[in-house]
């Protein structure tokens, strides 16, 4: 079917050049928002390193990991935390738990 309006043409070879001018746009807005800047002190890296610990652990269906965690009824876990048994799977729960020797090892494998 043809289209007899003056000016379909060029309206549809507009919204053309629109989205030719938008997708560059997107492309840089998509790699600004995937971009993650280095944490700047040992005190962010361990801070990471304990988010990342208990992401793992909770990813593997642990439950309490830390004592600060809430269990499935939505109480804190305290004693009943990974973290206060002996031999349990343990998770980094709080910065200082965080080594000198993990902080450099991070810093190495993320340059």
């Amino acid at each position: 079917m043809v289209d007899l309006r003056i000016g379909a043409a060029d309206q549809r070879l507009s919204v053309r050049k629109k989205v030719w001018l938008l997708v560059p746009g997107l492309v840089l807005a998509a790699l600004v928002a995937g971009y993650r800047t280095m944490p700047s002190s040992d005190d962010s890296v361990r801070q990471m390193l304990v988010q990342q610990s208990v992401a793992r652990y909770v990813a593997t269906g642990g439950i309490c990991p830390c004592p600060y965690s809430l269990n499935r009824a939505g109480l804190r876990c305290t004693r009943h935390s990974e973290y206060d048994r002996t031999g349990g799977a343990t998770a980094l729960c709080y910065p200082d738990d965080a080594t000198d020797a993990m902080v450099q090892s991070w810093r190495a494998g993320h340059r």
